[in-house]
């Protein structure tokens, strides 16, 4: 087996942030749709 290349570790952990990130925005603005009505 290869050892895992620690830039591409990186870049996953980033990746995978940025991916929770925008879900939790898309979440709080469904929440905001929902309080406004």
């Amino acid at each position: 087996m290869k050892t895992p290349n620690p830039i591409n570790s990186v870049l996953w952990g980033i990746s995978s942030n940025i991916l929770c990130a925008r879900a939790d925005l898309a979440a709080a603005q469904r929440n905001k749709l929902q309080i406004s009505r």
